[in-house]
């Protein structure tokens, strides 16, 4: 009697054993035979799909877009342990069965299951031919003859393979389908780079949301309070995101429910242990951690293990080289193999990054390693970073850094360094977090020498990048340590890098205090850099208080030295600041020189950083001197070079001077637009100076559109922070600024108060420029109340000063009011003198409101001269720039006297049409000066007219609002209203 085939009990699991194939192994060998009927073939053998699954559609859809169009023939799919690669699988392959009705096959290759074998490729293959219903005799031995008949029998046939956790890819080839109808996925922690054809799909952790969905439908509960959801989004973030940790947390918590989720949460974020918290029956984070380790050779493992012994977050093969002192070449080749095998993650090119529980896994490997070898790797690393870091400063800072030999600057690695400014920027900012994490390893095991070096080769980015505070606090750190230390050299460059923070956010008194003894540490040990760097700043910090010859006096010493040891970088940023001083002094000649050359030797040395600064401020003299187009050039110049870099302080600065050109141009809502920007890019940075000058413009540009609450709100904050930085010169803008707008909004005895006082402030800050714009703009005022013979003193002596410091536009302002003056006075001759030279300039200069204030000024005179016509056409001419510009107040302005010579001409229709229309704006923008002007001209209009009793409700509203102004207008009005009341009462 023939006797039956023996029959073959199979058991398949899933991914750490948590999916059961009952009754099959798809990897052993015949492991019972029993006497039972021949069975057919068993092709339909896919796991049961979880529904757990989360996050994972799009990589699904791709995979089975993919399989179902017959385009991909093998699909991978690659991660770390428990990322979820099976369910992934399982997934795709529910999903594509109508697509391969032949047959689907799951083969649990083992490669990682903690305490079982990886399956032997034959042993394999004589299961799935088994399965294709070949009787176990008929089975070949050996492995080449076994796939070959699996390759023949599935050929023409549509069938789908999973081959779940491969080992390599010498476990996967010859399982492999040849068929062009058969689809293959593989499942492994390793990425298969050699495989032809395959297309890959690695997985990535889940996000935090969809981490806590997954969570959320493991754990039970079904109401969630937002203590709760926010203790699940912290677990997430503790496993970051990694699915199999998540799956045992929310399993654990399924079987407590009395247990709080806060408490659970925070239990597990404060474990000592945490992975061995995450163990449940069979399956643990740790184990499956281990089999991945113990596949890779022994070398890979203590490279892995060194890895957790970096104190950053992630590390380049330059890094890991002087971590696990072997070559860049050995480090690079080390990480691109636990790429392979998903230890680590790319984050970005050449950058790589351990998961944090791998991580804490090594960590505990660590334990294996000698504690002398562990901390030798951890010193080289630092050392490393310190080279580097110090060879970047040196492309960063606006001086030479202060070194052991004064004025050489330390030698990098010949590991690697950056070779210029955009490649040291890039490595620093690519390191920082690395440098910090070192910063805080050297201080916590009081390495100070590298607390020293790796804190002050970090000044130049955080002076860039920010925050400012956090730079302070370490600064702070290492100049206490530096002076209980005894290091003077380390103190005296902390002192330094804390005062330039300092001077930065607006403390600039506190700023000149540790320079000078930054200063005072220098000259004790003879360190002539230190020295000269030291002067430099101090002279930039009371060039911001406003003691200019003090500044100017340092920063010329400052000068001395660095000309003398041949350092150009220090030559340029003294040659900078003086610049700066001859700005805010008016000595415009000397101004262009300094700042010229010191743009050329910056743009020598390679340091676009002080380049954009010194650009800028090349823009900010060619506005002040009158030449805009220039200056628009500068600035975006400027602009173009900080977004390049990526410099925020220096773009905010471009875009306030941009605002500025905008303002004077006549594009005010540009101007508020661009100001706003720059506001709050300045308070996003901690820089109060430049947030300070941002708004008092922004409160100019308010002005300038005639939206005066604004302006006097934003000219308020402004005055508080000039006043909080020590800033003179800002607090005596806000001040005439705040002059200007009382002017406009009627309160002449006010303005005339504030404008003195701002005229004071700038007069004892020695900024000659603001005292001429203060003295000019209170000569206006003074002049509308009548007092002429002091109002020609003021702008005489603000002319004056604008010639002799060569400022164009404050000089041609003065001309334009002493028009005024002389017009009133009936000097026909003197005020076209005055005006024909103020509008030659303001037309060189492409100043549209300027030349409209002196083509009303021309009017005037053409009036004097009975030249109707001609003023006409001027009060026109200038009301049409106005209106182009976008100044309401200057339209009104001209149309009152367009209006007046109307009158004056019998043209009494179109004098009340304008008069009206004036009437209405003026009150509308709150401009009481020329509210009055256009009552009285109505008064006259109606008088003309006969229209006495309205003749009278005019007059007296304007005399009223002359009163409240105490302008000169008032007696002459009130006589005519006494006259036109005793003519009314003879009638």
């Amino acid at each position: 009697m023939t006797a039956e085939p023996p029959r073959v009990e199979l058991v398949a699991s899933v991914d750490g054993g948590t999916s059961i194939q009952a009754g099959r192994d798809v990897h052993a060998t015949i492991v019972q035979e029993t006497a039972l009927a021949p069975r057919g073939p068993a092709v339909h053998l896919l796991p049961r799909d979880l529904r757990t699954l989360v996050d994972r559609e799009e990589v699904i859809a791709s995979l089975v877009t993919g399989a179902a169009s017959g385009l991909t023939a093998i699909g991978t799919i690659s991660g770390t342990a428990g990322i979820g690669k099976t369910a992934v699988a399982i997934r795709v392959a529910h999903a594509l069965v109508p697509h391969y009705p032949d047959g689907q096959f799951f083969v649990d290759l083992r490669g990682h299951r903690p305490g079982a074998t990886p399956a032997e490729p034959a042993e394999v293959l004589a299961t799935l031919l088994i399965d294709l219903g070949i009787h176990p005799r008929h089975i070949p031995d050996g492995l080449d003859a076994r796939r070959d008949l699996w390759r023949d029998r599935v050929s023409h046939q549509r069938i789908l393979v999973v081959l779940d956790d491969a080992r390599d890819q010498g476990q996967v080839d010859p399982l492999l389908p040849s068929g062009s109808r058969c689809f293959t996925l593989v499942t492994s922690r390793r990425r298969f780079v050699a495989m032809d054809d395959a297309v890959p799909t690695p997985l990535d952790m889940l996000p935090t949301e969809d981490g806590a969905q997954l969570f959320r439908n493991l754990s039970g509960r079904r109401t969630w309070q937002a203590a709760d959801l926010a203790a699940v989004t912290q677990l997430v973030e503790c496993c970051e995101g990694l699915p199999l940790a998540l799956v045992l947390l929310a399993g654990r918590l399924a079987h407590h429910p009395s247990w709080s989720i806060a408490d659970y949460a925070a239990e597990f974020t404060g474990a000592e242990d945490r992975l061995g918290e995450l163990t449940s029956g069979t399956r643990a984070v740790g184990a499956a951690f281990e089999m991945s380790y113990r596949a890779v050779p022994a070398g890979r493992q203590q490279f892995f293990r060194r890895l957790a012994l970096h104190p950053g977050t992630d590390i380049d093969a330059h890094a890991a080289a002087a971590l696990h002192d072997c070559s860049v070449a050995t480090a690079r080749r080390e990480l691109e193999a636990l790429y392979e095998d998903h230890f680590v993650d790319e984050k970005s090119p050449g950058r790589f990054r351990t998961h944090d529980l791998l991580r804490e896994y090594a960590r505990t490997l660590l334990a294996r390693d000698p504690v002398l070898e562990s901390a030798e790797a951890v010193r080289r690393l630092i050392a490393h970073y310190a080279d580097i870091a110090e060879r970047a400063e040196q492309f960063l800072g606006a001086t030479t850094r202060p070194t052991r030999r004064a004025g050489v600057g330390t030698a990098p690695t010949d590991r690697s360094g950056p070779r210029d400014f955009a490649a040291a920027l890039r490595w620093l900012r690519a390191e920082r977090a690395n440098l910090l994490a070192c910063v805080e390893y050297a201080w916590r095991i009081e390495h100070f020498e590298h607390l020293f070096r790796l804190t002050s080769s970090l000044a130049g980015l955080l002076r860039l990048d920010g925050p400012w505070e956090q730079a302070a606090r370490l600064h702070s750190r290492v100049a206490e340590y530096a002076r209980t230390g005894g290091d003077q050299l380390a103190y005296g460059n902390a002192l330094n890098d804390l005062a330039v923070v300092r001077d930065l956010t607006g403390a600039h008194a506190e700023a000149r205090d540790l320079l000078t003894e930054a200063l005072e540490t220098y000259r004790r040990i003879e360190h002539r850099t230190g020295e000269g760097n030291a002067l430099n700043n101090i002279g930039h910090v009371l060039h911001e208080l406003g003691e200019f010859d003090h500044a100017r006096s340092l920063l010329r010493a400052a000068l001395a030295i660095f000309e003398e040891s041949g350092d150009r970088l220090g030559r340029a940023t003294a040659g900078y600041n003086l610049g700066l001083v001859a700005i805010i002094t008016g000595d415009y000649r000397t101004a262009a020189a300094e700042l010229t050359a010191a743009r050329e030797l910056y743009a020598a040395i390679d340091q676009p950083l002080c380049l954009a600064e010194t650009v800028n401020e090349l823009g900010t003299l060619s506005r002040l001197s009158g030449d805009y187009p220039a200056a628009v050039a500068y600035h975006e110049q400027a602009l173009d070079l900080c977004r390049t870099i990526g410099n925020p302080l220096g773009e905010a600065q471009a875009l306030h001077a941009i605002g500025i050109l905008h303002q004077i141009t006549g594009d005010y809502p540009a101007a508020i637009e661009v100001h706003r920007s720059a506001v709050a890019a300045f308070r996003q940075l901690g820089n109060r100076r430049g947030e300070a000058d941002a708004v008092h413009h922004l409160g100019i540009g308010h002005r300038l559109a005639a939206d005066y609450p604004a302006a006097v709100a934003q000219q308020d904050v402004a005055s508080v922070l000039a006043r909080d930085t020590g800033n003179p010169a800002l607090q005596a803008n806000c001040r005439v600024e705040q002059g200007r707008v009382h002017r406009l909004t009627g309160d002449f005895a006010a303005a005339t108060e504030l404008l003195a006082d701002g005229a004071r402030l700038h007069a004892q800050a020695g900024d000659l420029v603001g005292e001429a714009y203060a003295l000019g703009e209170l000569g206006l005022v003074l002049r509308r109340r009548g007092d002429y013979r002091q109002a020609l003193d003021l702008q005489t002596r603000s002319l004056t000063i604008g010639r002799e410091v060569g400022h164009r536009i404050c000089a041609t302002s003065a001309l334009v009011e002493l028009a005024h003056l002389h017009c009133t006075a009936g000097d026909a001759e003197a005020a076209t003198a005055h005006v024909d030279s103020a509008l030659a300039d303001y037309r060189a200069a492409g100043d549209r409101f300027g030349e409209a204030n002196a083509l009303v000024a021309l009017g005037r005179i053409r009036d004097l001269d009975d030249d109707r016509d001609a003023a006409g056409r001027l009060f026109s001419e200038a009301r049409d720039i106005y209106r182009s510009v976008g100044t309401r107040a200057g339209e009104i302005y001209a149309v009152n006297f367009l209006a007046g010579l109307a009158a004056r001409g019998d043209d009494l229709d179109t004098a009340a049409e304008l008069f009206t229309g004036t009437l209405a704006d003026a009150a509308g923008l709150h401009d009481t000066y020329e509210e009055a002007h256009a009552l009285a001209g109505l008064a006259e209009v109606a008088r003309r007219r006969g229209a006495i009793d309205e003749a009278l409700a005019h007059l007296s509203a304007a005399v009223a609002l002359y009163d409240r102004l105490g302008a000169a207008e008032h007696d002459d009005a009130t006589r005519r209203l006494v006259a036109w009341r005793a003519a009314d009462a003879q009638d």
